[in-house]
């Protein structure tokens, strides 16, 4: 994984840590693999590899999240309309 980083640019290297610093890390990963060409699983070990190594966190704010906090705040909304 360091070794594609001395592949990158800073410009691109820059790019990249923008779009995690924003919660972009799908479009981070697609950058990457743009600019260095490896396969999706390599650039996104790098990608992460990279949030890492800065302390911006690329995990556990996917889709599933997402959904989760929305079920939860509809079975919480449902759960006040029970009558008592």
């Amino acid at each position: 994984m360091k070794s594609h980083d001395s592949l990158l640019t800073s410009e691109v290297r820059d790019e990249v840590v923008g779009l995690l610093r924003e919660g972009k890390k799908i479009e981070a990963i697609k950058v990457y693999r743009k600019h260095v060409s490896v396969g999706l699983k390599e650039s996104k070990e790098a990608v992460e590899a990279i949030g890492n190594d800065l302390g911006i966190v690329t995990t556990g704010s996917g889709c599933l999240s997402s959904i989760i906090l929305t079920f939860s705040c509809a079975l919480f909304i449902s759960l006040l309309m029970l009558p008592l």
